[in-house]
């Protein structure tokens, strides 16, 4: 992401009537930086739990950012001080709790991590706060909706609304997020190289292999059904200074791109947030252009809660959260809605920007991971 300069200080947030101090990284020169970033989200839902660790370094010439997993560290959250449960690593720099884990309204967790030369760092305790119900939902097709690379520009979208009530006599912070489920035809794509299943000694391999006689790529379809997971890279923040115990109304929360033709399911998040911890998004999203991840570290970057018990001087980027979520899933039926013509006719188009080069000979697996499932989700019609 994009982060503008800020110094080490107090952010003031004037528009919220909040005061609070959120510090901000600015290494000596661009190309020394070397910081540990660390993002995770904790909620109630039956979902998986996930911590990410990386490290952020500028290449010592050009000064260019770039990102590497931390890979083999140990990490666990307490909870209530004296309980201990573990992660495992599930993939480079991603670590989950155990499968059915889920946060408690109430209790307070605090995320401890050591690396593998031997380097430890502590978050602060967080209290998950409850969260209202999301009440009515509604879209609308918007033709220009949003910014383009080329500001003159808008691309049509979907957007969403909706309605909650703010619990009375307390101060309450809010942050939604959203996630669409595409029905995905084609799995993998080889550039000079063919999917292959078994390798020349039968192993399975199930991944593309070199074959330059392939100028170009080779596309493959799904063995099975698969679904695109697309989510929302913008923040969008609330604080009830203004309305503490009053309606929420018409609050816009989601602004899902016309990509293609095809329906979609599209789920709408709220979520709960302590006042630190909104504190620390505002001033990521006062900082940013709503590019990118907190893993895309610029010179200067938000510190969060987490630190280096033996080096206070240490920054560490990023934030452990904790979070109550509401939830509602809707079907949208783009061809019922939207009217004229959408960014592409498949959702392959869309996000590849060419046309599919089929193969033929094999298919691919729909491989799970962040932005992909096999399974099918929960409100998708049979």
């Amino acid at each position: 992401m994009r982060l503008a300069t800020v110094g080490i200080g107090c952010l003031t947030g004037i528009a919220f009537g909040l005061v609070g101090c959120v510090d901000a990284y600015e290494p000596d020169t661009l190309n020394t930086a070397n910081v540990v970033v660390v993002d995770g989200w904790l909620t109630d839902q039956a979902e998986p739990q996930v911590v990410t660790l990386n490290r952020s370094r500028a290449e010592p010439y050009t000064g260019r950012f770039g990102t590497l997993p931390i890979t083999d560290a140990t990490a666990d959250v307490i909870i209530d001080a004296d309980q201990v449960v573990g992660l495992r690593q599930t993939a480079p720099g991603t670590y989950q709790l155990p499968e059915g884990f889920r946060g408690e309204i109430g209790r307070r967790y605090q995320l401890r991590v050591a690396l593998a030369d031997g380097t430890r760092y502590v978050s602060s305790a967080e209290t998950m706060q409850p969260v209202p119900a999301i009440g009515r939902v509604s879209q609308r097709f918007v033709p220009l909706s949003i910014p383009a690379t080329n500001p003159v520009r808008r691309l049509p979208a979907n957007e969403f609304f909706l309605n909650t009530d703010d619990p009375a006599d307390q101060a309450n912070y809010y942050r939604w997020d959203w996630t669409v489920w595409e029905k995905q035809a084609w799995c993998r794509s080889c550039y000079q190289g063919r999917y292959t299943i078994y390798d020349s000694q039968n192993k399975l391999i199930e991944d593309c292999v070199t074959d330059y006689s392939v100028r170009n790529y080779a596309d493959y379809y799904c063995r099975t059904p698969c679904w695109e997971m697309l989510h929302s890279t913008s923040l969008n923040l609330f604080a009830d200074t203004f309305t503490n115990g009053g309606s929420i109304q018409g609050r816009r929360v989601a602004q899902i791109p016309y990509l293609h033709y095809g329906s979609c399911l599209v789920e709408i998040r709220q979520s709960s947030l302590t006042l630190e911890a909104y504190q620390y998004f505002q001033l990521v999203e006062n900082q940013t252009q709503n590019v990118g991840g907190i893993a895309d570290l610029p010179p200067v970057a938000p510190i969060g809660n987490v630190r280096n018990p033996a080096n206070e001087r240490e920054a560490v980027v990023g934030y452990f959260a904790v979070s109550s979520v509401s939830r509602v899933r809707y079907w949208l039926n783009r061809t019922a809605t939207n009217t004229g013509p959408a960014l592409a006719n498949t959702l392959f188009e869309a996000l590849n920007a060419r046309l599919p080069e089929e193969d033929g000979r094999v298919t691919a697996v729909c491989v799970p991971g962040l932005n992909r499932t096999p399974i099918r989700p929960e409100g998708w019609p049979d």
